[in-house]
């Protein structure tokens, strides 16, 4: 293990769970998926985004039950799929449900102790976009809760 900064320790946990993820799914970055937020009425994205939550109380209980996660914070992240079909967001959901699956919630990669999924994707929701023609087109949106582990004082070898 080599050492970790706070100050960099979120955006680097961040950027490795959203890397292994767009490119376990084949996508590119600021094309078909997006760090940190999500295009406006762009249908056929997704995005991983991190922050808030209620990390203090849990890092309390981390600290208590295992010494060895002193130095580890906790924040919620959230997978948010937009796709113009039902089923394509569906499916994208899927694909990143095995992702979690294939990659043991990312442990102890970079400095991610952890990234797992807090609930299952959510019922396929049909927003209609806001545009200057009220055109009526929309997309399917699926979120999928998350939380992000990570530590504050070490790199794990295995990035």
């Amino acid at each position: 293990m080599s050492a970790m900064t706070q100050a960099l320790a979120w955006p680097t946990a961040e950027r490795r769970v959203f890397d292994e993820i767009r490119d376990r799914l084949g996508h590119k970055e600021g094309i078909n998926c997006f760090l940190g937020y999500i295009p406006v009425d762009v249908p056929n994205v997704w995005a991983f985004a991190s922050g808030g939550g209620t990390a203090g109380i849990e890092n309390k209980t981390l600290v208590n039950n295992n010494a060895a996660c002193w130095s580890t914070s906790i924040v919620d992240a959230r997978l948010i799929g937009v796709y113009s079909e039902r089923a394509a967001v569906m499916e994208w959901s899927g694909e990143v449900l095995q992702v979690f699956q294939d990659t043991f919630n990312f442990h102890q990669r970079s400095n991610v102790v952890a990234c797992r999924i807090q609930e299952m994707p959510s019922l396929p929701i049909f927003e209609i976009f806001q545009d200057e023609e009220d055109s009526g087109l929309g997309a399917w949106i699926v979120i999928i809760p998350c939380q992000l582990l990570f530590s504050t004082t070490q790199l794990y070898t295995d990035t």
